[in-house]
This record gives C-alpha cells, sequence and structure tokens, in this order.
C-alpha cells in the first residue's frame, strides 16, 4: 500500500468504502484500489487524479495540497504551496492581472532550477547595464 493509500484508509476510519462513496460521488470500488494504489482487474499502478483527490479532501475535510502532495502531484515548495500563491497573488495585484507577466512569473515559477538561474543572470546583465 502506498503512503496516499495509507493515509486515505486512516482518515476514513470506521466509515465503509460505501459511506465514503456516497459522501464523494465516487465507487466505493474505485476508492479501495487508490488505498490500495492499483487496480484490482489489471494490478496496474493507480494514481488518483487531481480532481478525485479534491473530492476526496472535502470528504474527509482533510487540506487537499496534503493530498496532492502524497500523491506526488507537487513537491513542498511547488507553485502550488500557500507561498507562493500568496506570492503570485500579490504579484498579479502589483501589475494589475497583466495576462502576460502572470505568465512570465508562473513559468519562471515552475521552472528547473538551471533555468532560473539562466533568467536571473539574465536580468542581473540588463540591470547592469542600465546603472
Amino acid at each position: 500500500m502506498s503512503e496516499l493509500g495509507q493515509l486515505l484508509k486512516s482518515l476514513r476510519g470506521k466509515r465503509s468504502l460505501r459511506q465514503v462513496a456516497e459522501l464523494t460521488g465516487l465507487s466505493h470500488s474505485y476508492i479501495s484500489d487508490i488505498e490500495k494504489g492499483f487496480r484490482r482487474g489489471t494490478h496496474t499502478p493507480l494514481k488518483a487524479s487531481p480532481q478525485t483527490l479534491k473530492r476526496l479532501a472535502k470528504a474527509y475535510d482533510y487540506s487537499y495540497d496534503e493530498l496532492m502532495k502524497k500523491a506526488g502531484y507537487i513537491e513542498e515548495h511547488s507553485i502550488y504551496s500557500p507561498i507562493y500563491r500568496t506570492l503570485l497573488s500579490e504579484v498579479k495585484e502589483e501589475f494589475d492581472n497583466d495576462p502576460e507577466t502572470i505568465h512570465f512569473i508562473e513559468s519562471y515559477l515552475k521552472a528547473p532550477k538551471e533555468k532560473k538561474k539562466q533568467v536571473q543572470e539574465f536580468l542581473q546583465s540588463i540591470l547592469k547595464d542600465s546603472d
């Protein structure tokens, strides 16, 4: 059982799979498969979708971000973490929701470290030239 599966099973507690199915709109067999981490019929790995995790988070009154982390969709310091969401909302306000600027900032935050370093070096060279 995966770390996510163990967490979901513990969050379910004494509730039956059918009770959770009613709360989420998911089938009880699908919830069971998610907890086990694989599809019963094929024994292939199963990764719950973000939408499924959102339903489970709501039913269990548990953090959606934490379920997304356990499922491997986001890292601790990803663009979806609270600190980055706060930063992005401040950027949107600062730049009057300019779509091009916001797209640039979002792309930068999602970029690998190597690409971020290249952008930083480029911006530093521009700032030096303007002094």
